[in-house]
């Protein structure tokens, strides 16, 4: 019984993870940058940045623990989406964040490595979605065994 509680219990946690992260990136994110200025935009993304980070690591790690003891591959896929997500808000954001304020001060190479590093932050979000909907795939047709 505490298994079944246990794979329901992931399962529901890597759907809200999965599901919160395509709400972020499809809704949150472009009203930000259309209904706000810019400099009211750039100060609340950084503002909202390291709580998504860190929403996406504990749930992430949450569900990773739950099922660990009977799904290990998903279980290993999950806790990849939540180091990645450490990563990202502990050493990736503050340096994509230095870069950006170098920027203001017309320095070309800090716009360079602001784009560089803006654009593996994005391909890391999109393969810890990825690796999210895959797991609740896998969850979801493969059921409780």
């Amino acid at each position: 019984m505490l298994e079944l509680i246990l794979y329901l219990f992931g399962l529901t946690m890597t759907s809200i993870l999965a599901g919160s992260m395509v709400f972020f990136s499809c809704v949150v994110a472009p009203l930000i940058f259309i209904k706000l200025d810019g400099d009211t935009a750039g100060y609340f993304v950084r503002s909202i940045f390291p709580w998504y980070y860190l929403f996406i690591a504990s749930l992430a790690a949450i569900s990773s623990v739950s099922l660990f003891h009977r799904y290990f591959l998903e279980a290993c896929i999950l806790a990849g989406i939540s180091a990645a997500a450490v990563l990202g808000r502990q050493i990736l954001m503050p340096w994509i964040n230095r870069c950006r304020d170098n920027m203001s001060a017309d320095n070309s190479e800090a716009e360079r490595s602001f784009k560089i590093l803006h654009g593996i932050s994005v391909w890391i979000n999109v393969l810890q979605l990825i690796g999210s909907i895959s797991v609740v795939i896998l969850l979801g047709y493969g059921g409780y065994r």
